[in-house]
């Protein structure tokens, strides 16, 4: 991750960095003083004089977000920080750089078509808006293995896991921007909106649903929660070859069900009732539990089925209490 300490290199404190969050573009004010500093506040060997601008850093030489300037010198009133929207001044905007929420400090040389810098200016701090995915699509368990750089004017950079510090060009720009690595950009939740990151999933803030909170909820509903979730019989032994059907009872509002266990082979769920029916088509070995998920807006709740599956020589042995056959569960349908 990137330091908030300069360390001197090159004697370019002057050019633009990014802070160590990534969140704003930096520089590193130095000052030079009148008379030396403390011994325990002397960061460079060769310039007693030479510091931080603040005692309350202990004079360290530290990357600092800044107030923008005008090329003229004229405040602009706005900030390097990255993630405030009103920073994005288009007049002076020559960079392809995108302020707001999802937006951090990147390394670029970028410049619109028909500006190019000299080339010994070294690589600048600027802001673009990261886009974090997965292959899994939507999936938030899944870990982030690439971060699409989105500039002004709809031009994107795709930078996966491997791209990390690599330098890419940009059709349309000059210079080149440089991938940031996944890791830094993307840590944290995956959840958008408030959302709260519980047990490998978003727990959604009243009004927005979805896998990442990432949809406006307009039901008028948000606050019923699923609860008091199970089915009706919840504790039997059925027979191979008969058909049967097990009803979801719960209360609050559900958006679909699914499955947490295996169903045995030729029962299924209905996703929108939670219904389990079929004809089951092979014996169980012992009591099943099986798990159901009913979700919710925000969250969810969980029913459990005990199902033990026989087949018809079984049932009459139970019935003559014969000993040895496997105990099933509950009540035999």
């Amino acid at each position: 991750a990137p330091t908030p300490f300069w360390g001197g290199e090159g004697g370019q404190e002057q050019k633009l960095h990014c802070t160590q969050d990534l969140r704003a573009v930096a520089l590193c004010p130095l000052a030079q003083y009148e008379s030396p500093l403390p011994l325990w506040a002397r960061h460079f060997e060769d310039d007693d004089t030479r510091g931080g601008p603040s005692q309350m850093t202990n004079f360290c030489p530290i990357w600092m977000p800044f107030e923008r300037l005008a090329p003229n010198g004229r405040p602009l009133n706005a900030t390097s920080l990255c993630t405030d929207p009103s920073n994005d001044v288009a007049e002076y905007n020559y960079f392809g750089e995108v302020y707001g929420e999802d937006s951090r400090c990147m390394a670029s040389s970028l410049l619109e078509d028909g500006y190019v810098f000299d080339d010994s200016r070294p690589p600048s701090g600027r802001c673009y808006r990261r886009e974090c995915v997965t292959a899994e699509g939507d999936d938030p368990h899944a870990d982030y293995d690439a971060v699409i750089v989105h500039l002004q004017g709809g031009q994107q950079v795709r930078c996966g896991v491997s791209d990390g510090g690599k330098w890419k060009t940009v059709e349309g720009m000059n210079g080149q921007l440089r991938c940031p690595h996944v890791a830094q950009v993307c840590f944290g939740s995956p959840c958008e909106n408030g959302g709260v990151w519980r047990d490998r999933r978003c727990v959604c803030p009243p009004g927005y649903i979805g896998k990442r909170c990432s949809h406006e909820d307009r039901s008028g509903n948000r606050r019923i929660i699923p609860s008091y979730f199970h089915y009706t019989p919840d504790d039997v032994t059925i027979k191979v070859g008969s058909s049967y059907r097990f009803e979801a009872r719960v209360q609050g509002i559900v958006r679909n069900y699914t499955s947490i266990s295996a169903l045995p082979e030729g029962l299924t769920l209905d996703t929108d009732t939670g219904t389990i029916e079929g004809t089951p088509k092979e014996t169980t070995d012992g009591c099943l539990v099986l798990t159901i998920a009913a979700g919710g807006v925000n969250e969810e709740a969980r029913g459990l089925l005990r199902l033990s599956i026989v087949d018809g020589h079984e049932v009459v042995a139970m019935q003559a209490q014969t000993i040895g056959v496997r105990m099933p569960c509950g009540t035999y349908l």
